[in-house]
């Protein structure tokens, strides 16, 4: 165990190591994975002068340099994750990879970015926002966008592709870039934020990969907690609060707090038709102000719950869509 206040083992040759984001959600924590070669980076936090000096001096406590660091995963594009990965891979050189997703987080086009405000400007539309919150929430999403300094990966990391002795596992839900890490012979995984002790990981509603339609967020999630259940991990080490040391039981609760939601919907739905602001105000009055989030929270649990027959929607003349309880 390392006596620093930012970095501390975990795991057998795994540490800790937090970085600030300023967010409400606190630390972000990058993992350290020294080897005969050097040193492994996962999450490269969010690139601020404050958090790049907590990263170097994590590394320091560890014994490396950071010209030591070989290689940069990170397991998804967000900012709080990926924000800082340009400033390592310059300060470091190493090797940059992720799911190939991340490339529509690392290196946005004008094009890219067009269409994915096009496409969330038809999707608040749909979900019953005025304009005013159409042009908040993209506000919010250009903030996000500019703390993730463009960046060029070296490589993907896919399904079953071995990292460093770990192999990585696709875990989409949170995000469609999502992956983790997972070393067989103890069954820990460095999950980024597909589970975390204190809180549930949003299912972020985001476009697929030509901006046409939307992932099925919820339904993702569920896949990835079933694939997880079925490695029988040990410990999950995750990018927000504790080690998780009963994964099995938390996500089986995860799975039941989707299911709790749809409920919760249905219940507030009754015998009206209900667009989907209209309950995200309900649910979250709040909460109004964190547009993406609570819309995401609603939008992916009610799209899990047409898919198994539970609501029906319909779209008015000026595109906005109200769902009800099937018959």
């Amino acid at each position: 165990m390392t006596t620093s206040t930012n970095v501390a083992q975990i795991a057998p040759g795994v540490y800790r190591c937090a970085l600030p984001t300023g967010f409400s959600v606190g630390d972000v924590y990058a993992h350290l994975v020294p080897d005969e070669q050097g040193v492994m980076v996962v999450d490269a936090g969010l690139g601020t002068d404050e958090s790049m000096a907590a990263l170097e001096q994590g590394l320091c406590d560890i014994g490396c340099g950071p010209d030591q660091v070989h290689t940069i995963v990170l397991t998804h594009g967000h900012a709080d994750h990926a924000g800082g990965a340009a400033a390592l891979k310059d300060r470091t050189g190493a090797r940059l990879i992720g799911h190939p997703l991340l490339l529509r987080w690392l290196q946005p086009t004008p094009e890219s970015m067009r269409a994915e405000d096009e496409f969330f400007e038809q999707l608040y539309r749909a979900c019953g926002l005025s304009p005013l919150l159409w042009e908040a929430a993209r506000v919010e999403r250009d903030s996000y966008r500019q703390m993730v300094r463009p960046v060029s990966p070296d490589g993907n990391a896919t399904e079953g592709d071995i990292v460093r002795g770990w192999r990585v596992v696709y875990t989409p839900g949170h995000s469609e870039s999502h992956i983790s890490l997972w070393r067989e012979h103890d069954r820990v995984m460095i999950g980024g934020d597909v589970c975390i002790q204190h809180i549930s990981a949003n299912a972020l509603i985001e476009p697929d990969e030509e901006c046409f339609g939307r992932i099925q967020s919820v339904a993702r999630f569920r896949e990835t907690f079933l694939k997880l259940l079925a490695l029988k991990i040990s410990a999950i080490l995750p990018g927000h609060g504790e080690p998780i040391a009963d994964p099995q039981t938390l996500i089986a609760r995860r799975l039941r707090d989707q299911d709790a939601r749809i409920a919760q919907l249905m219940a507030a739905i009754g015998t009206d038709e209900c667009t989907v602001w209209e309950l995200a105000s309900t649910l979250f009055p709040r909460h109004l102000k964190e547009i993406t989030l609570i819309v995401s929270e609603v939008l992916g649990h009610l799209d899990f719950a047409q898919t198994v027959g539970q609501v029906t929607s319909s779209c008015d003349t000026n595109g906005v869509v109200r769902y009800r309880l099937a018959p």
